[in-house]
């Protein structure tokens, strides 16, 4: 009698406390390999996973990260980690920047050579013969293929991105996560996937699909990130201040109107006097005009944008992003131009 009321009770407290518990297995996710690329490829988590340049691969000191980050001009560059068993459920987070007018699969991490039907997994951006800044992940157990992805121009060009991904092999589940927030269009994945093969970061095993541009703080957790905790990662202090383009709600960026035609006024926040520097630049990462380079007081300060270059010809219809830095700081504001 008394044992059945303990079970009882043991059902209510599990009843209460289950959906608080991380991931489906409800374990505590834990760092399995982490490369800093801060001049080395060794794995920073300590668990021996430490990885070699390929080609011509190298370290920028162009960094989102530390001291700098890992530099690969396509193909033949890219970084061979080894084999790594990620479990059923597990987490990669990584800074990724993106050369402007990259066409095709641009591959941060896999451990699958490409075809729609080969073994395991890769998190790429872009489609195939595409340039749709799509970020996907190909999934398959040899037989079948799934693909979750985010929608068509998510991941923006010439800026240092965060991007990170959950993935659930229990419940054919994968989350995906841009610069903190989850724009997951699809998120069904095979289960039964290969997750203990050779790692490849920046291209496909093979190797093949390359990345063009920078990759900086790769880590691979084993269980699945909240998305509470992907922001921490994210935001954590050691972020290179004059590389990131993750908001600092201090600094207040913004424009009015949004969207506009012709002109929209943008808002900034000094926290103390420095030298600022605002920019127009447009979608490829070009830039348009520079609006702002000069001293200013601490306080709040705006400036009106005419929808011109810096020639004084009238701009096309499209996305720009209003782009200010400092000595502590850098941000980056979307705003749509429609005429």
């Amino acid at each position: 009698m008394r044992q059945g009321k303990l079970a009882g009770r043991i059902s209510l407290i599990w009843i209460f406390f289950a959906p608080y518990m991380i991931g489906s297995s409800g374990a505590q996710p834990i760092l399995r390999a982490s490369w800093s690329f801060n001049d080395n490829s060794l794995d920073a988590s300590g668990n021996g996973n430490d990885a070699t340049l390929r080609g011509s691969a190298g370290y920028s000191e162009n960094a989102a990260k530390g001291s700098h980050s890992l530099l690969l001009n396509g193909a033949p560059d890219y970084v061979l980690v080894g084999p790594i068993d990620f479990g059923d459920e597990f987490t990669i987070c990584a800074w990724a920047f993106l050369e402007v007018g990259m066409t095709n699969i641009q591959t941060i991490i896999g451990n699958a050579m490409g075809g729609s039907t080969v073994d395991g997994f890769k998190l790429f951006i872009n489609n195939w013969e595409t340039s749709n800044r799509c970020i996907l992940i190909e999934t398959s157990d040899g037989v079948t293929r799934l693909d979750a992805s985010s929608p068509e121009n998510t991941f923006e060009e010439g800026f240092w991105n965060h991007v990170a991904v959950t993935m659930d092999r229990i419940n054919g589940v994968a989350r995906i996560y841009y610069n903190g927030e989850d724009v997951t269009q699809n998120g069904a994945i095979v289960p039964n996937l290969q997750v203990t093969q050779s790692v490849t970061i920046g291209s496909m095993a093979g190797p093949e699909w390359f990345w063009t541009g920078m990759i900086d703080d790769v880590r691979i957790y084993q269980g699945l990130l909240t998305a509470d905790e992907i922001n921490e990662i994210m935001n954590s202090p050691e972020t290179g201040i004059s590389q990131i383009q993750v908001e600092n709600q201090d600094y207040r960026l913004s424009n009015y109107p949004n969207p506009f035609n012709p002109q929209t006024t943008i808002s900034f926040t000094v926290l103390h006097s420095q030298l600022i520097v605002l920019e127009i630049v447009n979608s490829r990462g070009e830039q348009i005009r520079t609006m702002l380079d000069e001293k200013k007081a601490p306080g709040q300060h705006s400036i009106l944008w005419d929808g011109m270059d810096e020639s004084g010809r009238a701009v096309s219809s499209g996305v720009y992003f209003a782009k200010i830095y400092g000595d502590d700081f850098l941000q980056r504001h979307k705003m749509l131009l429609v005429r």
